[in-house]
């Protein structure tokens, strides 16, 4: 045995003749032995093996890191939203109630005017603000409730 091979263990393989000739044509193209050539497959697949077996706990620590990163913002926005849902519900409520104090006794209808538009708003893309709102399909022009600056200020 060959001095640089001392540290090697010998392992005897059998082939199916289609694929001792496919190594063989392969070592040959790169000018490498055929025992080199195996041992590069054998060392690669195990070193993959290896790979693919770790990442998954890998995976897990970073995903672990950046839920404890991101969790003080998450929390902070969700108490932002709620909070402006608090503030949206008031207004809303608190319109319909002015358009009722003002003599139209209609704010319930203005209210659900609003509320259509307002989903058809939502619906609409961010890049398209510029687009005007529907008018619901179920209402004619003449139908729809105008507050003016008289009706607010009393002008």
């Amino acid at each position: 045995m060959k001095k640089h091979l001392a540290n090697y263990k010998r392992l005897t393989i059998f082939l199916a003749p289609d694929t001792y000739n496919t190594l063989s044509i392969y070592a040959k193209n790169n000018n490498e032995s055929m025992s080199s050539v195996v041992r590069n497959i054998v060392l690669n697949n195990i070193s993959q093996e290896t790979i693919s077996k770790n990442i998954n706990p890998i995976n897990d620590v970073v995903r672990r890191v950046v839920r404890d990163v991101i969790r003080d913002e998450t929390e902070r926005l969700s108490k932002l939203i709620v909070k402006t849902m608090k503030a949206s519900a008031v207004s809303m409520y608190q319109g319909t109630q002015i358009i009722e104090d003002m003599g139209h006794n209609k704010g319930h209808d203005v209210f659900e005017d609003a509320l259509k538009m307002a989903i058809a708003y939502i619906k609409t893309p961010f890049d398209s603000n510029d687009i005007p709102l529907p008018i619901p399909k179920d209402e004619k022009e003449d139908e729809m409730y105008i507050v003016t600056d008289d009706d607010l200020f009393g002008t």
